[in-house]
């Protein structure tokens, strides 16, 4: 009897578990490496029912001509800077009515963007007007101390 019951704790813990993972893969919420590598930015909740993001790591910090914290156009920090905002689930996979911003430009897009294969990966584009005239990036789900490349 005894031996029943482990092995029935064991079925539970593992459906358990594997039911946590898909829920997870299943959001937008977590890390992300960029398309190119260069940053990795952090998904989060944020207002109601929302989905924003943040830098928190590049892979070069530093400008190489002063040696100082890269910053955008503006002189802000790039990382720590909150650069999705606003994104609210619209089906399925899908986000839309948010707003990407390039640190590199100072420009801010309309955007959208889609979970793909399992949750692993994120189909994000960036518009002017409408999503006809834009452009996508794929960026890979990564963990929090997943060093960039």
């Amino acid at each position: 009897m005894k031996a029943l019951f482990k092995s029935f704790l064991t079925i539970i813990s593992i459906i358990g578990f594997s039911t946590t993972v898909k829920a997870a893969l299943d959001t937008p919420i977590g890390y992300w490496r960029t398309e190119e590598g260069k940053a990795k930015v952090q998904v989060y909740g944020c207002g109601t029912k929302q989905i924003c993001g943040k830098i928190i790591e590049l892979k070069e910090p530093k400008d190489p001509n002063t040696g100082k914290d890269k910053t955008d156009p503006n002189g802000k920090p790039m990382i720590g800077m909150e650069i999705m905002k606003d994104f609210k689930h619209t089906e399925g996979q899908e986000w839309d009515e948010g707003s990407i911003y390039d640190p590199k430009e100072g420009k801010t897009y309309s955007a959208m963007f889609e979970l793909q294969k399992g949750g692993n990966t994120m189909d994000l584009r960036g518009y002017v007007l409408i999503s006809l005239i834009g452009k996508t990036q794929t960026w890979t789900r990564t963990t929090e101390t997943d060093p960039l490349k």
